[in-house]
């Protein structure tokens, strides 16, 4: 039987908030994951982002947007341990867990408490407090509106309801 609501979880700017759980005083500075060569930014924080930097700008560029940037040589192992420990906490909401990617999951969501608002919301703290990496979730009915929510909302900052399905976004 597949479940009536599906939800979606995406860490925020993962590869920085890993970052973030390595050195906490990293912690509202504008910061750039550089890729493999150190050439360009593959990931950022919203502080970086807010001054103009875009992901995939060579590393001279983003410089001259955001000198005082802190930049950062990735470390994809590290992120994996994290994103392992995303999976695991996950799993102890939801036994029908899929791994999508390094920092996105989709999880079975029928079996969450109601208000599932507030058990969303739950699961965003109880990830931060264990792992320190703020997530964003979307519930829905299915794998496509619970990612489009979670979109939605994020861009609004808030929360997204509808009427057909009243899928949750925090």
């Amino acid at each position: 039987m597949s479940p009536r609501f599906i939800g979606h979880l995406d860490a925020d700017c993962f590869y920085v908030s890993c970052e973030r759980v390595r050195s906490p005083s990293l912690a509202a500075l504008p910061v750039g994951v550089l890729g493999n060569q150190g050439a360009c930014v593959i990931a950022k924080s919203y502080e970086m982002k807010h001054l103009g930097v875009k992901t995939g700008m060579p590393i001279w560029d983003a410089a001259k947007l955001c000198p005082n940037g802190i930049y950062i040589k990735r470390d994809f192992r590290w992120y994996e341990v994290l994103s392992r420990q995303l999976l695991e906490t996950l799993r102890l909401v939801s036994p029908e867990v899929e791994y999508y990617s390094i920092d996105e999951m989709f999880f079975g969501a029928d079996q969450l408490e109601h208000p599932i608002l507030d058990t969303a919301r739950r699961l965003q703290r109880q990830i931060l407090e264990r792992i320190g990496v703020p997530v964003s979730v979307g519930i829905s009915t299915t794998k496509t509106l619970a990612k489009l929510v979670w979109r939605r909302a994020l861009e609004s900052n808030g929360l997204l309801r509808t009427r057909r399905c009243t899928p949750v976004s925090v």
